[in-house]
């Protein structure tokens, strides 16, 4: 089976605590990346990068390591949205990137993400998961429904599916046919849940058109997810033409 990693990341180093990983993946720098990339024993047909660092700047480099080791690939960068009137559209990338509770977003920062929504030519992603102590201060879903609402003509990916909220993710994905859900995290996390039960529920409804297989590796174990996210599609009756979109189509597709 040909797999498209729709999310992984490259950390400096591996320590335990998530929290510490994310902060080496804030500072990495472009040849820190692409030797991680190169060293990385990851098999996959293809691959999106996550960059965590806002201020990344040569691309051209990480894109050559990932030439060299996927079939076909993505970069996507984290975005600051204090950084709303500079020409993202410049940076080689292939999407944009909000975390709602790593970059602490909430109301008042609306306006400049939209900003930026609405001015780019990049895919928007954004992580909406949910939880923490946060989770009544930053509001992934309500922001990513204001950005559908105003974006209509280039994909939004919807990182882990809504976790908690991921019938409220469903209806938004329902409701615009730009709209796609990515499988990381929520599954994994939830799986032995009526949660898991509703995300199965919601893949089928949704259909297979919409789905990105991702793994969100490091912080969850790709080979894991392969395995869980193809059993739990066997599940809901997808077979060999519908697990090919979700596990390889939909992406090579998304980012051509």
């Amino acid at each position: 089976m040909r797999i498209f990693d729709f999310n992984i990341h490259f950390p400096i180093n591996s320590l335990e605590e998530v929290d510490k990983i994310v902060d080496t993946e804030r500072g990495v720098s472009p040849q820190e990346l692409s030797n991680r990339i190169e060293e990385s024993n990851y098999e996959v047909d293809g691959a999106n990068i996550m960059i965590f660092n806002t201020d990344f700047k040569n691309h051209q480099q990480v894109r050559s390591a990932c030439s060299t080791k996927y079939g076909h690939h993505m970069i996507t960068q984290l975005i600051n949205p204090d950084n709303y009137e500079k020409d993202i559209n410049s940076l080689d990338i292939d999407a944009i990137k909000f975390h709602p509770y790593q970059q602490d977003l909430t109301r008042k920062d609306y306006g400049k993400i939209l900003h930026i929504c609405n001015t780019t030519d990049k895919v928007i992603t954004l992580d909406t998961s949910y939880g923490s102590s946060k989770m009544y201060k930053n509001n992934p879903m309500e922001l990513a429904c204001l950005i559908a609402d105003e974006v209509k003509d280039k994909p939004i990916v919807l990182l882990h599916s809504g976790g908690l909220k991921c019938m409220e993710a469903m209806l938004l994905a329902e409701s615009q046919d730009n709209i796609w859900l990515e499988t990381s995290l929520s599954y994994s996390y939830y799986h032995g849940s009526r949660v898991a039960e509703d995300l199965k529920y919601i893949y089928k409804k949704v259909g297979a058109d919409r789905i990105l297989f991702a793994s969100d590796s490091p912080y969850f174990d790709l080979q894991t997810q392969v395995t869980q996210i193809d059993s739990m599609m066997t599940e809901i009756g997808f077979g060999s033409e519908e697990k090919h979109k979700v596990f390889y189509e939909n992406a090579v597709g998304i980012c051509q």
